[in-house]
């Protein structure tokens, strides 16, 4: 059981860090066809990039706590970023199939800022 949530986890953050180099790959190309979800072109290719690696602090990401880390490192980028970040992030849960997930880190941005994190 444990290594089946791990695995989900692991297959969860490899789903949003492609999704991320898909989206930083798109807004570079010119006269190309714009990214699925909508809510790219409001979110720097530097703060896509960053999402990367989903650790405000750099280190590496425990796949245990996978929405916990994206929160704190949505909350930890700058302020005016915030919004246009989780609604990218939230966006391409629902779209990856884990709305669960996306409520989650929703309602943890929403009402710890990040703070369970890390």
């Amino acid at each position: 059981m444990f290594n089946r949530r791990k695995n989900a986890k692991a297959a969860l953050l490899a789903s949003l860090r492609e999704a991320a180099l898909r989206a930083v790959w798109r807004l570079h190309q010119e006269n190309g066809p714009g990214d699925v979800n909508p809510h790219t072109t409001e979110v720097t290719a530097y703060s896509l990039a960053s999402m990367l690696t989903f650790s405000a602090d750099g280190s590496p990401v425990h796949v245990g706590d996978v929405i916990d880390r994206v929160a704190h490192m949505i909350y930890a980028g700058k302020a005016e970023n915030r919004d246009s970040r989780l609604a990218w992030t939230v966006w391409e849960l629902e779209r990856l199939g884990y709305a669960d997930a996306a409520a989650h880190l929703a309602e943890l941005v929403r009402t710890h800022c990040g703070t369970r994190a890390v």
